[in-house]
């Protein structure tokens, strides 16, 4: 769930979606809800795609803050997490660790990004060419997936 007004919410959709073909899994858009970087956000995408029928065994959320949305609109349809529906989140924020179930989420460094992103504004300011970074990320595996 990602909303595509945030370019790096397009960047993890497609990561998702890369993995899910290398691995055989198929595409179904009609799983996709777009969903702002809120925790109601990520309620009500959830409370949508149950209200469609949706057959849920996971949700790849976008950003922490829309999982843990998901996780309440899960627990509220009656369903268990991680029993019947799987939640990964994307960020580790604070939150992520403290919530019941903890969250799975996706981690990145933050200090390397934030480094790079002062000496890419640096270069920019100075006229020097500047390039995109793909920084590699890690998944902390809690007790929600």
């Amino acid at each position: 769930m990602a909303d595509d007004s945030f370019p790096e919410f397009r960047d993890r959709c497609r990561g998702l979606h890369d993995a899910m073909r290398a691995g055989g899994v198929a595409i179904d858009p009609a799983l996709h809800v777009p969903a702002l970087s809120l925790e109601a956000a990520g309620r009500d995408a959830v409370r949508t795609l149950i209200a469609r029928g949706a057959a849920l065994d996971a949700i790849f959320a976008a950003s922490d803050m829309i999982a843990l949305g998901a996780l309440r609109a899960v627990e509220e349809a009656g369903l268990r997490v991680p029993d019947d529906v799987a939640v990964i989140g994307f960020d580790d924020i604070p939150a992520a660790a403290l919530t019941r179930p903890a969250l799975t989420t996706v981690a990145q460094d933050y200090p390397r990004a934030g480094a790079l992103l002062v000496d890419t504004l640096v270069r920019a300011i100075a006229g020097e060419e500047t390039a995109d970074h793909t920084l590699p990320a890690r998944l902390l595996v809690r007790a929600s997936a």
